[in-house]
This record gives structure tokens, sequence and C-alpha cells, in this order.
């Protein structure tokens, strides 16, 4: 396993939120279909949302959190995820949105390991339990739209 500081571990994430999010507004600019776009420009904000989730913690705080060592191996998941996952602007957007999906279960594993973990300290798995949380609510949220957009466009009340 390895050690990395919670700090670190946040820079690799909001890097590949960076990269999801890049191909979610790709996605959008070349679709034609206002559904996809919409679809696309929505993830595109959840993640960067997600991302922006520790500027809420005090300076003083989040210094002590993000210099903590942690042990951890969720993050070999998230990089095995980017190796086989193909960042295709082109593709469907049943596929697009399944990757989008998925990135987010790994995101949401993470967090949940770490939360757990019982050799993260406990402010550090408070700070994970919080992620967690946004990213649970981000997942309602989404799944709510999603069925809003689907009654929607078939006519339904």
């Amino acid at each position: 396993m390895a050690y990395k500081t919670v700090r670190e571990l946040f820079e690799v994430v909001h890097r590949w939120q960076k990269r999801v999010t890049a191909f979610c507004e790709e996605v959008a600019e070349r679709s034609a279909d206002e559904q996809t776009t919409a679809l696309m420009d929505y993830f595109a904000a959840h993640e960067r949302e997600l991302g922006r989730l520790m500027s809420n913690y005090p300076e003083t705080v989040r210094e002590g959190i993000l210099d903590t060592w942690i042990q951890h191996t969720s993050e070999d998941e998230l990089r095995t995820f980017f190796q086989k996952v193909d960042l295709d602007p082109d593709q469907s957007l049943d596929e697009a949105t399944a990757m989008v999906v998925e990135f987010d279960d790994r995101l949401r594993d993470m967090y949940r390991t770490l939360s757990e973990s019982s050799q993260v300290p406990p402010r550090v798995q408070a700070v994970f339990e919080n992620l967690l949380d946004a990213q649970e609510w981000q997942t309602l949220r989404n799944a709510w739209s999603a069925t809003e957009s689907e009654q929607f466009s078939e006519g339904q009340p």
C-alpha cells in the first residue's frame, strides 16, 4: 500500500476530475442533440462542484488535514480506470454516461474506504465522509434530474 498526504491524493483526484469535466464539455460541444448537451453540461458542473468541496474548509483546518499522511489503495483503482477508459468525445451518449457514472462510483468507493478506515485520523475521516455524502447527494440529484427529463420529454406530468 502507498502512503500519500491528503493534499497529494486531492491533487490527483482534482486532475482526474478536470479530465472528466473537459471530456463532458467536449461531448456537449460536439453534440447536436440538446439532451446530450444538457446531460454532459450537467455532469461537467457536477465534477467542478465536487472539485471545489475542499475550499469550504477554513485554511487553518484545511492545512492540518491536507498535510496528514494516509495509507490507501483506492488511488490505484482510479489510475487503472483511467488507463482502460476511452475518453473519446465521439462515443455514444450511453457510453459517455456510463464512463462518468463509473468514475463517480470509484470516487465514492475511495471516499467510503477512507472515511471508514481505522488507520485514518477521525478529523480526516470526517472530510472523506463529507465528500462521500456530497458525492451521494449529487448522484441522487442526477437520478432525479434524469427522471424529470425523461418524463418531460415523454410528455408525462
